[in-house]
């Protein structure tokens, strides 16, 4: 949350900080394959994109989708929103094609 603050904020050093502390915490506390860790890679990878970082983005976000579609308790919402970002992120980074199949 703290990290998405500061990226509101346009604080984007700060809210990198933020949400490596978050992601290494919420792994230490929740397990690799959690829902908590599953947030903090979607904020991670709007992060990344706001900061022209796509590759970045796009790695997170890969990692984001395989968790939430393994968890029984994830709700297709969330793979979506996550699939929709997907999309986003190729959008920006210029691939077009690649990006609009996500939004299909």
């Amino acid at each position: 949350l703290i990290g998405d603050i500061y990226m509101s904020m346009g604080d984007f050093n700060n809210s990198l900080e933020s949400l490596d502390t978050a992601l290494k915490i919420r792994k230490w506390n929740d397990g690799d394959n959690s829902e908590s860790v599953a947030n903090t890679l979607y904020s991670m990878a709007r992060l990344m994109d706001k900061t022209g970082l796509y590759s970045e983005a796009r790695d997170h976000l890969v990692e984001c989708i395989r968790i939430r579609r393994m968890l029984p308790n994830s709700s297709e919402q969330d793979i979506a929103n996550s699939l929709f970002g997907m999309g986003v992120v190729l959008l920006h980074a210029g691939a077009n094609d690649a990006g609009l199949m996500y939004f299909t």
